[in-house]
């Protein structure tokens, strides 16, 4: 007796923000804190918190690499 099992197929489209999600979150993003910004980009927009909040952290990082 032999039980094969495969994964779920990853959804690309869900794991990608819009431009104008991004838009949305480099903007609340200037004016208050990560916790803050993503908590109302998720209420606006109906995205995933998870996904936008690993954009907010991939923001910041790009803004604080020196150039």
């Amino acid at each position: 007796f032999v039980v094969i099992v495969d994964g779920a197929v990853a959804d690309t489209k869900e794991q990608i923000i819009t431009a104008e999600q991004q838009k949305l979150l480099q903007v609340l993003l200037r004016e208050c804190s990560i916790k803050s910004a993503v908590a109302m980009a998720v209420e606006i927009t109906g995205a995933k918190k998870k996904l936008l909040y690993q954009a907010a952290l991939d923001m910041q990082k790009v803004e604080e690499e020196p150039t």
